[in-house]
């Protein structure tokens, strides 16, 4: 499905000699509901991330297309936007998973950020040359086009130049919105598990003799890998860090499965196991995108004691010290407290678009919230 739309907004803050965008047009917005035609663009896709205002491993092609493919049982689509080059093609200026869906039942014509059950960051890939006009312009498509009154963005980056620019535009247009939460998110969800059965008898960290890491570095490994990884995870049940267990569902290993393979061939993906007589007891499962990244999920093997967990958590951070959870926006926030506190702010917001019917339910939201709670 194409659906475009020319912006009404110029691209004056857009370097052009950079970025070769002509700045006498505007931007188009397209749906792609194809995963074929997806794939066709992953070298734009991936010099997007580049120069996003805020990388977002989650939206990553090699991690977003398996998703779309296993996981996506409510028909979700890509809306991709793009402007003129001046040598007749296009750049590709933002990208976001997009999925219709009702705010608390209420019968009016909503759409938020899609965000699967193995996903904990919606925050969308907006070019930061021109991130407030694509802001803008994500608000008029989806009233021109889509015909929506509500518009959600659920578990987004609530600081640095996305945070502020969404809020910018919200109260430069007067905007209602409904903020259903904030919260802050660790960097890195590096948790030791507690042992699963307290009454079990703990191998201690005394009988183990000596520990073997080992990294995967080649592609023949993976299958070994991922059925080490979920026979690990389906006996500990221990992988807690992102979504529910992978195992669970065919549909998760399916995501597993081609995630891991798509990323490893691209360097994306880092699998560190350790051993014990020939036996894996841990496994961290990290993705990155260049020199950043996040840690994705862990499993450890609960019959050992917590001294030994605590060892193997001293073994990963060797390896991924680097990784956080949601990394800095670019290079000029280095010095934020996103980095220094390990922590990352995040919102789930709801804006009414166009009309006093949105006007209306943003201000019904609250309400609605509260009967939500009382009847659960």
């Amino acid at each position: 499905m194409i659906k475009p739309l020319r912006c009404k907004t110029g691209l004056s803050n857009l370097d052009l000699e950079t970025q070769h965008v002509a700045p006498t047009t505007g931007f188009r917005g397209t749906i792609i509901e194809s995963v074929v035609q997806l794939e066709r663009m992953i070298s734009d896709w991936e010099e997007l991330i580049e120069s996003s205002i805020r990388k977002n491993p989650y939206f990553d092609p090699d991690f977003l297309i398996p998703a779309l493919k296993h996981l996506n049982d409510v028909d979700a689509s890509v809306l991709v936007i793009d402007a003129p080059a001046k040598n007749g093609t296009r750049v590709l200026c933002a990208l976001m998973p997009i999925v219709k869906k009702r705010v608390y039942g209420m019968p009016v014509r909503s759409y938020e950020i899609w965000k699967h059950d193995q996903c904990i960051d919606a925050t969308p890939l907006i070019r930061k040359e021109v991130a407030a006009e694509v802001i803008d312009f994500v608000f008029q498509y989806m009233e021109e086009e889509m015909k929506a009154k509500l518009f959600s963005f659920d578990t987004v980056s609530n600081e640095g130049e996305f945070g502020r620019l969404l809020s910018e535009n919200i109260r430069h247009n007067k905007r209602n919105l409904f903020n259903h939460f904030t919260f802050d998110q660790a960097s890195g969800s590096n948790n030791v598990p507690a042992q699963s059965n307290p009454h079990q008898p703990e191998r201690q960290l005394s009988d183990l003799g000596e520990l073997e890491t080992e990294v995967l570095s080649s592609t023949d490994q993976i299958d070994k890998w991922t059925d080490q990884f979920l026979k690990l995870e389906a006996s500990s049940a221990s992988s807690e860090d992102v979504g529910p267990s992978l195992v669970s569902r065919g549909a998760h290993r399916k995501f597993f499965r081609e995630m891991a393979l798509r990323s490893l061939v691209k360097g994306k993906l880092s699998m560190i196991k350790v051993n014990f007589i020939g036996q894996p007891i841990g496994i961290f499962c990290n993705f990155h995108q260049g020199s950043e990244g996040i840690h994705f999920k862990t499993c450890f093997d609960r019959s050992y004691s917590p001294k030994l967990i605590a060892e193997l958590e001293k073994i990963y951070q060797l390896h991924a010290s680097s990784l956080s959870q949601c990394p800095p926006e670019d290079d000029s926030h280095k010095g934020n407290d996103q980095v220094s506190s390990g922590r990352t702010k995040y919102q789930s917001v709801v804006v009414a678009l166009k009309g006093r019917v949105a006007r209306w339910a943003t201000s019904a939201l609250p309400l609605l919230k509260m009967a939500s709670q009382k009847a659960n």
